[in-house]
Parts: structure tokens; sequence; C-alpha cells
């Protein structure tokens, strides 16, 4: 069963209600926003020191990613965009509980419009203390959820968007 922000089961009992609740709060846009910039994104990439911009309000990532443009109004030549897409929480019996991101990565060269690469990935990073068992868990659970999300974007960032894997 996958469970998470974005997504709705059919079938879902109190305990993953709750779990669904702890999880977009404590992995809210800002947290996630936060755990990016901790990064330092550039570095990981090799790249120059970069201005983030973040979007008030979300983006409509099929439609944005269909009409292939720029998600913002910058014209800079140098030019980028990571976002999340996805974060899921998965319970399997035999892999255990895990934390699941959807990213897509986009390229730009010059002032173009269109982008030159674009990456689409799931990263997955096991959870140790997520879901919380007792009250006394509630802390260690969300210094888990933070932990794993900068790991599967420290992940996705190193593996498919640096330019030592660009094609």
């Amino acid at each position: 069963m996958v469970d998470g922000p974005s997504i709705n089961n059919w079938w879902v009992v109190p305990k993953d209600l709750q779990n669904r609740a702890q999880m977009t709060a404590w992995l809210d846009p800002e947290v996630q926003l936060d755990a990016l910039v901790s990064l330092n994104i550039p570095v990981l990439m090799n790249q120059a020191p970069a201005n983030i911009i973040r979007h008030d309000e979300p983006l409509d990532l099929p439609a944005a990613d269909e009409a292939k443009t720029r998600w913002s109004n910058s014209t800079a030549p140098c030019y980028a965009e990571l976002a999340v897409a996805n974060v899921a929480y998965q319970k399997a019996h035999l892999q255990g509980s895990n934390l699941m991101t959807s990213f897509i990565y986009r390229r730009f060269d010059g002032s173009s419009p269109t982008p030159v690469k674009v990456y689409h990935g799931v990263e997955s990073r096991s959870l140790h203390a997520f879901p919380p068992k007792t009250d006394a868990d509630l802390a260690a659970a969300a210094r888990d959820l933070v932990l794993a999300f900068k790991s599967t974007a420290r992940s996705f960032v190193s593996q498919r968007a640096t330019p030592a894997a660009q094609p």
C-alpha cells in the first residue's frame, strides 16, 4: 500500500490517516524547501552559486512539464529547475517502511525557453523511526522523514542531474 500527501487510497484505516497527517505536517513545502537549500545543490552539482526561486502556488506539474517552458519568468543564461513532484510513504511487509520521492530536473542553456535536458526520477529510502510507535517517538519520526527526504534529493541530484550524468 502506498500512502502519502498526494495519494488517495480506496481503503484507508485510521492509523493510515494519522500517518498521512503527520507526514504532511512534517514534510510540508517549507520543510522541503529548507531541506533542499541545506543540501547546497549547486555545490553537489559542481555548479556556480544559484538563486532559488520558490513558487508561492504549487505548480501543476503535468501541465507545466507538457508546456516545455520555464516555470519562472527568468531569462538567465544559466538556468535549471528542480521540482518535487510527489512524496509518498510506502509500507511493505518485506521491505519495511520507505519514503519515496519523485523529482523533475530541467536544464536550460542560454536564454532558451525550452529545456535541453529533462530528468524524471524516483528515489526511495528506508525509514527507521516513521511511523512513530509512541508519542515519545514523535521527534525521531519527524527527523527520520526529513533525513530520508534529504537523502532522496541528494541521490537524485548526484545520479541524474549532475553534468557527469548528462549524456
